[in-house]
C-alpha cells in the first residue's frame, strides 16, 4: 500500500510552526524580524504561537504588531482563527506588556465567534471578551467601565464572570453599585454571582458585607466562598 503523503499546505504549516518554536535560539534582531512576519500570517494559530514567543521573550518592540494582528483577526472570517486561539494569545501578550492598545482591546471586547459544535454553536470568543475587559481597565482607559459593564448580561457565563472581576479591579465605588445591581438581578451560573460578591467585598467590604451575608443566609453557597476569599 502506498504511503500517505502530507499535503503541501500541511507541510508549510508544520514548517512555519517549527520555525516559530525554534526562534528563541536566534539573535534578537532575527527573532523580531521573523516574528513580525509570522504575526502577519493568515493562519490565526500560527499568529497566536508567534504572540506567545513575543511575550515569553519580552519583545516589547512588537507591541504595535500584536495590536495590529488582533485587529486584523477580529475582522477576519471565522476560519482564519478557529477557537480564537490567535486572538486570545495576542490579547494575553499585550496584557503582559501592559500595552496601551485601546482599539485592539475594544475590537476583542465586541467580538463574537459562534462555531459549529454538537448541538448549538459555541461562542469561542467568550474568554477573549473577558481578557479585553481586564486590559481596558489595566490601561486606565477612560471609558472602560462604560464599555464593559453591559457585558454583565452577555450570553456567555465566562464573559460575565470576567467582566465582574474586571469591574472589581477598577477600584471605583460606582462599579460596586453596578455589581450590586447584577447580583440583585441574579444569574443562573454561580461563578458569575461569586465574581460579583468578591467584587463587592473588595470594593467596599463595610457596605456590602451584609449583602453577601444575606445571600449566604438565603442558601447561596457561592457567597460563603466569596466571604472566605475576602
Amino acid at each position: 500500500m502506498a504511503s500517505r503523503r502530507s499535503s503541501p499546505r500541511a507541510s508549510a504549516f508544520d514548517d512555519k510552526l517549527a520555525r516559530i518554536r525554534a526562534l528563541a535560539a536566534d539573535p534578537p534582531a532575527t527573532i523580531v524580524t521573523d516574528l513580525r512576519r509570522f504575526l502577519e500570517d493568515p493562519n490565526g494559530f500560527l499568529v497566536g504561537e508567534a504572540a506567545k514567543v513575543a511575550a515569553d521573550l519580552e519583545l516589547r518592540a512588537l507591541e504595535p504588531d500584536l495590536a495590529t494582528a488582533l485587529l486584523r483577526l477580529c475582522a477576519a472570517p471565522m476560519e482564519a482563527d478557529k477557537g480564537c486561539h490567535g486572538k486570545k494569545a495576542l490579547a494575553q501578550a499585550l496584557i503582559a506588556f501592559d500595552a496601551s492598545a485601546p482599539d485592539a482591546y475594544l475590537a476583542g471586547l465586541r467580538h463574537i465567534q459562534r462555531e459549529p459544535a454538537f448541538g448549538e454553536p459555541i461562542d469561542t470568543a467568550s474568554s477573549l471578551r473577558g481578557l479585553c475587559a481586564h486590559a481596558l481597565v489595566r490601561m486606565n482607559f477612560r471609558d472602560a467601565a462604560l464599555e464593559i459593564a453591559p457585558l454583565l448580561f452577555d450570553k456567555e457565563p465566562d464573559t460575565r464572570a470576567g467582566v465582574a472581576d474586571a469591574l472589581a479591579s477598577t477600584g471605583e465605588p460606582l462599579c460596586a453599585a453596578v455589581l450590586h445591581v447584577k447580583a440583585l438581578a441574579g444569574d443562573k451560573e454561580p461563578e458569575v454571582l461569586g465574581a460579583c460578591y468578591r467584587g463587592l467585598l473588595s470594593l467596599d467590604a463595610r457596605r456590602y458585607l451584609p449583602v453577601v451575608a444575606e445571600a449566604l443566609a438565603g442558601g447561596e453557597e457561592i457567597a460563603a466562598i466569596a466571604l472566605g476569599e475576602s
